[in-house]
């Protein structure tokens, strides 16, 4: 699923194997973990996607920039968490899941063809 340059690569599970991608695990043990409302869901090329659980912006996609995150001193910050390596995705989880569709395969490889 694409949103701009935003990729889901993986959705975290409950009990998975694998911590990296086990529900539970990712949102208990991450230090920068930007608010206790707000839930890891998913992965992608360096963002990680959180469902807001509480507050007014309840059932909103926010994607979090893990790489790239901006300076200490940039703006625009996103005022209910003071972070500027966050930006909202969609106005609620169903939307963002029915945004579910196959990857570019120019994103997927350097394939020749693109």
């Amino acid at each position: 699923m694409q949103f701009g340059s935003s990729v889901v690569r993986e959705f975290l599970s409950l009990n998975d194997p694998n911590d990296s991608f086990d529900l539970e695990m990712r949102n208990r043990y991450l230090s920068d973990h930007p608010s206790p409302e707000l839930l890891y869901v998913a992965l992608g090329d360096g963002d990680a996607f959180l469902l807001v659980l509480a507050g007014s912006r309840v059932g909103e996609v926010w994607a979090q920039d893990r790489v790239n995150s901006r300076p200490e001193g940039s703006n625009p910050r996103v005022l209910w968490h003071d972070r500027r390596d966050m930006r909202r995705i969609t106005g609620n989880f169903s939307e963002f899941l029915s945004a579910l569709g196959p990857l570019d395969p120019c994103r997927v490889s350097a394939a020749e063809s693109c």
